[in-house]
């Protein structure tokens, strides 16, 4: 898992080529897999392969034209329940990570709290455009395919250790080195 989550990078440039239909299930029962607070799952995951409805989610915020380039956008959404934000984000992670175990590209766009272009509401356009139910949220959108550039992997010097601190034995918080 380490490989994936080192590898894993934010993808906004997709070769024409498809999402063969395996990698597309196997990233479902990734996130199918996910945790979640009480045992909710309040989370729903549509997935969006048609072109013109990609291309309306690539017009839901000022930054997600490159969705409709992607052969499929994951769009997660959860009733607004429990830890409904928390659980939609593990899923939206999980299927970030096992794209990349896939050997596929994503990235998420952000889609609660934020506004379209012309300021309207990000999360009711989505929500029409694919008949989420009311009672859902939409949290964000993750475009998938195969990238145009591979990316390299992340590399050690770049973790960010500046605020984690570990405590042993009672003593007090020690800063982690940056190596």
């Amino acid at each position: 898992m380490i490989e994936s989550i080192r590898e894993r990078r934010s993808v906004r440039s997709f070769s024409d080529d498809g999402v063969e239909e395996k990698k597309i299930e196997e990233i479902l029962t990734a996130a199918a897999f996910s945790p979640s607070a009480r045992a909710l799952y309040p989370w729903s995951i549509t997935v969006v392969e048609n072109p013109e409805k990609r291309e309306v989610i690539s017009k839901a915020t000022p930054y997600a034209d490159f969705a409709a380039e992607a052969p499929v956008v994951f769009v997660v959404a959860s009733k607004e329940e429990g830890e409904w934000i928390e659980d939609a984000s593990i899923v939206a992670e999980h299927i970030q990570l096992e794209a990349t175990n896939q050997g596929l590209g994503a990235c998420w766009i952000q889609i609660r709290d934020h506004k379209t272009e012309d300021d309207k509401q990000s999360e009711e356009k989505i929500k029409d455009l694919l008949e989420i139910p009311e009672d859902y949220r939409v949290l964000c959108a993750i475009a998938i395919g195969h990238p145009k550039k591979q990316k390299q992997p992340h590399t050690k010097k770049e973790l960010q250790k500046r605020e984690i601190y570990r405590k042993k034995h009672g003593n007090k918080p020690k800063k982690q080195n940056k190596k």
